[in-house]
């Protein structure tokens, strides 16, 4: 008997990396399947797996799609770490690695969200931000897994969340762990202009793609109408044809009779010639005979 298959942990990853409507109909037929192949502890651990919040939606797809930048925010998150670890200051240019690297992921999730028709208000730009810092705080090996997020995360205090203290305690925060997030650098300009650029590039794209679509159909349509026609007029010229056929026939015919009949008026005519010289030589005749 051959060995039952197990559910893959890829299949689990598909799920998070669905479209968020698609979501729970996809999770519901995987536990079926899972069922149906007599996996029923894998069909309760994906029945159980929760729907995520769009923040948690966005930062998912960073995690499969934006993978540089999101590997960059933990390399960089964990260089200060271990800076911090070994007494020395926070390194510059691991901070500035992070920020642009959370910058870049803030970015490609405000257009992932924009694209899905969701608006990118400055709630959900603070959900995603914690949710990133959250993760960037421990590591690549935690728990919830991140590509798989259900629910957002909050980071710990900003100074718990670079290993060090920033203030003194008489200052410290009563509870860092609501600290708000560093608020991310402002991209410089020339970075603004790419992502206008891009955007621009993008927008042109979906308007040619709609108008490719567009002209897809109405060439369809066209091909359509041209294929119908032609078959009537192949169909019309067949007709045509065989009415033409039975005309020479009937022609044909009718030309038979008229040589018959022309043939019989000849011999009539004929006839006639004999039967009047006949006439003329009996009235001869009887003439002389008198």
């Amino acid at each position: 008997m051959a060995p039952k298959k197990k559910i893959a942990e890829s299949e689990i990853d598909d799920l998070y990396r669905l479209a968020l409507s698609e979501f729970t109909a996809a999770r519901n037929a995987l536990a079926k399947e899972l069922r149906g192949r007599g996996e029923r502890d894998g069909a309760e651990r994906v029945k159980k797996l929760g729907k995520p919040s769009v923040s948690a939606w966005l930062v998912n797809q960073l995690f499969y799609e934006q993978r540089s930048s999101f590997d960059a925010l933990l390399d960089a998150a964990a260089k200060q770490h271990r800076a911090v670890a070994r007494g020395a200051s926070m390194s510059t240019r691991a901070g500035d690695d992070r920020r642009t690297a959370l910058r870049d992921l803030l970015e490609s999730a405000r257009l992932r969200a924009e694209a899905g028709g969701a608006g990118w208000t400055p709630a959900l730009r603070q959900r995603v931000t914690h949710t990133l810092e959250a993760l960037a705080a421990g590591g690549p090996d935690q728990e919830p897994h991140p590509g798989r997020l259900s629910t957002d995360l909050e980071p710990p205090g900003f100074d718990a969340l670079l290993g060090t203290t920033l203030t003194s305690p008489k200052t410290r925060p009563a509870k860092p762990s609501r600290a708000p997030a560093p608020e991310p650098a402002r991209p410089s300009a020339a970075a603004r202009r790419r992502l206008e650029a891009a955007r621009a590039r993008q927008l042109s794209a979906r308007r040619d793609l709609t108008g490719a679509r567009r002209a897809r159909t109405a060439a369809r349509k066209t091909l359509e109408r041209a294929e119908s026609r032609a078959v009537q007029a192949e169909r019309r010229a067949r007709a045509a044809e065989l009415k033409a056929e039975r005309t020479r026939a009937d022609a044909h015919a009718r030309d038979v009779e008229r040589r018959k009949a022309r043939s019989a008026v000849d011999e009539a005519e004929r006839a006639v010639v004999r039967a009047e010289s006949k006439l003329q030589a009996e009235s001869r005749t009887l003439a002389e005979g008198k």
